[in-house]
């Protein structure tokens, strides 16, 4: 059975940078990830979010789990952002690398998550950070924007490849 490409695009991404300038408000309910008490939570974002085609969706399954392997080493934070006891957006930070998503019902709550990691970056001997944004998330664009971010020259593309055709 072909692929259906449509589910497996990745979205262009841009990324853009921090001015050091830019403004810090962090919220109460954001706390750093504990693995024992939020890897499912963590989980059923991430798939929920995948399900419906969020903008702002992490849009590599693979590449979450490649990151949770990183937990515990330098330069690699993963924090959640929680509504009551259900786990409602992330921020993860590996070195200057940082993705933010939340449900829809809380996406405005990801300028929060951008506070936060902005927060623990300054605290770095390199305080610059590069988020990724989807081409069609218009709201953590205006969110990044808001902030003090400007467009950087960095953004990536994955390629897909049907094994079972003919690579002609």
């Amino acid at each position: 059975m072909p692929l259906d490409h449509r589910e497996l695009e990745r979205p262009r991404l841009v990324s853009w940078r921090l001015r050091p300038e830019a403004t810090v408000l962090v919220s109460a309910r954001i706390r750093p990830f504990e693995p024992d008490r939020d890897l499912a939570g963590v989980l059923t974002l991430v798939g929920r979010s995948r399900a419906r085609a969020d903008p702002g969706a992490i849009f590599h399954p693979g590449g979450l789990q490649w990151w949770l392997r990183r937990i515990g080493r330098a330069g690699f934070e993963l924090a959640v952002l929680s509504d009551d006891e259900e786990l409602v957006g992330l921020a993860l930070r590996d070195e200057s690398d940082v993705i933010v998503q939340a449900d829809i019902a809380h996406a405005e709550d990801r300028e929060d998550l951008l506070a936060w990691v902005e927060a623990r970056v300054r605290q770095t001997p390199k305080p610059e950070i590069l988020v990724s944004v989807a081409e069609q998330d218009d709201g953590l664009r205006r969110a990044v924007l808001g902030r003090g971010y400007r467009e950087s020259d960095r953004y990536g593309y994955e390629l897909v490849y049907e094994l079972d055709a003919d690579p002609g």
